[in-house]
């Protein structure tokens, strides 16, 4: 997770920035966006301005989902 989010939660669920979700995914920042500007990837949670972030447990979810192949080709 990226160093300025340690310790960000929302209830029982760490929060990632976009950097560290594509890094799970295993793919660039700029893919991770477009997937998300496209609704393939979850929504993000806003704070604030300049702070985007999504749910572990979403980005989670979304990866097993893409594993399972529920998304067809070019996403996993």
């Amino acid at each position: 997770m990226s160093k300025d989010l340690q310790g960000y939660q929302v209830g029982n669920d760490a929060l990632l920035r976009a950097k560290d979700c594509a890094v799970r995914c295993a793919i660039g920042q700029s893919t991770w966006w477009k997937w998300v500007a496209d609704g393939v990837a979850p929504a993000p949670i806003r704070i604030g301005q300049r702070f985007t972030a999504w749910r572990a447990s979403d980005v989670g979810a979304f990866i097993e989902k893409a594993a399972s192949g529920a998304f067809g080709a070019g996403v996993a």
